[in-house]
């Protein structure tokens, strides 16, 4: 079994090898495309103007110190 048939059967799986590099280094050369974003404004009042919520009932450990200390 040797390698001769496998190139000449299939030049183009070779080419395809031998464009690898170059596709490679032309994706590390071109920038990703920015992602959308929604109005940077908005996103950020949305983070800044949340409501603080209580929660219904304090957690047991919290409840035993203040029990403890009281």
């Amino acid at each position: 079994m040797s390698a001769l048939p496998f190139v000449f059967t299939s030049p183009y799986i070779l080419f395809g090898l031998l464009a690898l590099p170059a596709i490679w280094w032309l994706l590390r050369l071109t920038p990703p495309r920015p992602k959308a974003e929604v109005f940077p404004p908005l996103k950020i009042l949305a983070t800044v103007l949340k409501r603080e919520e209580t929660p219904s009932k304090s957690p047991w450990w919290l409840t035993l110190l203040r029990m403890a200390l009281a």
